[in-house]
């Protein structure tokens, strides 16, 4: 059942990532294609949550925190498409924390994957930083 929603979640995100790439080659209908592109990432953000319902029903801790994560790491994506850079700082930040509890309890292996997870959010992280810099 949570493979279903998480397949679900992704093939939203999916999509929506390929109507951003195609935003750079469209000269028309630009307006359309971002409507399109934030009704995607709405979505997918929105299925995350329920999926942390679900999880915080039928999974254990460990499995939760991942799903908060994930929610954090959509919903903070689908902030910076809407430049609300504050917001998303926070959510990243949420998940980041939560990457590196995970890490601390975990054996060697699964340590680096999540140390991995929390060194790619930094970029995000800094890219949120410099827009509320500048926009201030």
């Amino acid at each position: 059942m949570l493979l279903i929603c998480i397949l679900d979640i992704e093939r939203r995100w999916a999509q929506g990532m390929h109507c951003k790439q195609t935003l750079t080659n469209v000269g028309q209908d630009i307006k359309l294609l971002r409507y399109n592109i934030k009704r995607k990432f709405r979505k997918s953000a929105a299925e995350a949550l329920n999926f942390v319902k679900i999880c915080k029903v039928v999974c254990d801790s460990d499995t939760v925190l991942e799903a908060e994560a994930y929610y954090s790491i959509l919903e903070a994506n689908y902030k910076i498409f809407k430049m609300e850079f504050s917001e998303s700082l926070n959510l990243l930040k949420t998940a980041s924390e939560i990457y590196t509890k995970l890490s601390k309890s975990k054996d060697a292996i699964e340590s680096i994957a999540y140390k991995e997870k929390v060194n790619s959010l930094k970029t995000l992280i800094r890219l949120c930083q410099y827009n509320l810099k500048v926009s201030t």
